[in-house]
């Protein structure tokens, strides 16, 4: 098991992803470990390019990168 976020927070105290999976951690479940924050469309494709080189040498399958809005708020309005 591996956590990749919250489906919901009912307490209302995150107000990200970000947020959410610092809180599993800190909970003690394991969290998706490749996670960063970009704001900018290079970082992010940065990002992914560094993800792709690294892809052969995980200890786990993964089909690609998920690109998330950070901000619960903006999800919903989404």
């Amino acid at each position: 098991f591996v956590a990749h976020g919250v489906a919901e927070d009912s307490s209302g105290t995150l107000s990200t992803h970000d947020e959410s999976l610092k809180q599993l951690s800190q909970w003690g479940l394991p969290i998706v470990g490749l996670c960063e924050v970009h704001k900018e469309f290079e970082e992010i494709w940065t990002f992914a390019s560094k993800v792709e080189k690294m892809r052969r040498n995980l200890p786990y399958e993964i089909d690609g990168i998920v690109i998330k809005v950070n901000s619960f708020s903006s999800q919903r309005k989404l």
